[in-house]
């Protein structure tokens, strides 16, 4: 998985389903994980305890992107981590497998 960057949610969501809800032991690598498990290659952590899923078209759509100051929050799993803020998220997206 590799780090997109820090999506701002402003009206709507940058990505839709909602994952983990106000988990005390999130991190990133447990969010993709969780997004993983479900198929989905697009995680996102928001305020240090809650987890999104989504696909890559989700990133196409969202308009705004901060910079890496803007995900503050430290993830509840590990203090050294930033999870998103109360508005953006931190996102990762899983390479597309290129075999064919």
């Amino acid at each position: 998985w590799e780090r997109k960057g820090c999506y701002e949610e402003s009206r709507s969501r940058v990505l839709q389903l909602l994952a983990i809800r106000n988990d005390q032991d999130l991190t990133n690598e447990k969010c993709r994980s969780e997004c993983d498990s479900r198929g989905l290659s697009v995680s996102g952590t928001k305020d240090g305890t809650s987890c999104y899923c989504g696909h890559p078209n989700d990133l196409v759509c969202a308009k705004t992107t901060r910079a890496r100051d803007g995900c503050q929050s430290k993830c509840s799993g590990d203090q050294d981590e930033r999870c998103g803020s109360t508005r953006a998220l931190s996102v990762y997206q899983k390479p597309a497998d290129k075999r064919k």
